[in-house]
């Protein structure tokens, strides 16, 4: 008998325990019902008020663009809404801080990852650039001829040059191409 009541008592703290989480998911899935069936409910009506305003009519007959204006505001509400709810549940099962945090990092590896992406053509040009700048005597006004371009250098700058061809177009040459290619200088 006292191991029958022992194994209640035991199992009676594990659901009183447990209770407050399923207490907590319940109403956070609650939360997230009502507040997207909100969200489609106030997306709807606003979506219907500019149209009975006649907004994306009178913007055609001023601007004379077409910019779908009654959707697109419909479609904030409704995102700005979602988005309300999702972090009101969140912090109902208390997980808005971890999210919080895993959403900066990402935000900023793919910051980090966007500038190292724009650095990998800047940084190798900038480095042919004091290579090139050392050897060759890349001045305004000498003639060049680079692969396929050539004309008058116009400009010399930190990771390029600017020809003027015959044709009078203007063309960006990275100094890495002129240390993969032959080059010719005259004048």
């Amino acid at each position: 008998m006292g191991t029958i009541g022992s194994s209640i008592q035991e199992l009676s703290n594990a659901f009183s325990t447990l209770s407050p989480i399923i207490l907590n998911m319940v109403i956070a899935l609650v939360i997230l019902l009502l507040g997207f069936i909100i969200g489609k409910v106030l997306s709807n009506l606003v979506k219907r008020l500019l149209r009975h305003v006649k907004l994306d009519d009178s913007l055609i007959k001023v601007i004379r663009i077409d910019l779908n204006l009654e959707s697109f505001a419909a479609a904030v509400v409704s995102f700005v809404i979602y988005f309300l709810t999702v972090i009101a549940a969140l912090n109902q099962v208390g997980l808005l801080g971890w999210v919080i945090k895993v959403i900066t990092y990402a935000v900023v590896m793919v910051i980090l990852v966007m500038i190292l992406l724009g650095l990998k053509d800047f940084i190798p040009n900038m480095v042919a650039g004091f290579y090139v700048k050392g050897t060759m005597h890349l001045r305004v006004g000498r003639k060049v001829h680079i692969d396929s371009v050539q004309g008058t250098i116009l400009s010399v700058n930190l990771v390029a040059i600017a020809v003027e061809t015959a044709q009078k177009d203007r063309v960006l040459v990275p100094f890495s191409l002129l240390l993969k290619n032959k080059v010719l200088l005259s004048g």
